[in-house]
């Protein structure tokens, strides 16, 4: 994040990452505010583009959060130690037979 007098500059990732989309969208939507007039971005270290946060709030209307949203785990829950642990080897032992 790089801070200047005129405001908060972000690269279009940690836009992207903030607001739970893909950097994609960002970019996309990004390019076309700049193409129009109405977004200043700058170039950062690398290849990295900033946005100036406040006047992508206004142009789009949408907020950027201050930090990205919790991710959700995914993975299965553990069932045990081993491939073997939740096997059922038996119909008995599903059902009271």
């Amino acid at each position: 994040m790089a801070r200047d007098g005129d405001g908060t500059w972000l690269s279009m990732s940690e836009i992207a990452r903030r607001r739970g989309v893909t950097r994609a969208a960002i970019c996309m939507q990004v390019n076309k505010l700049h193409a129009a007039g109405v977004l200043e971005v700058r170039r950062g270290n690398g290849h990295k583009c900033l946005v100036d946060v406040r006047a992508y709030e206004a142009a789009t209307g949408l907020a950027v959060p201050a930090k990205a949203p919790a991710r959700i785990d995914r993975r299965a829950p553990s069932l045990g130690s081993g491939w073997g642990a939740a096997r059922i080897t038996s119909l008995d032992q599903t059902h009271n037979f």
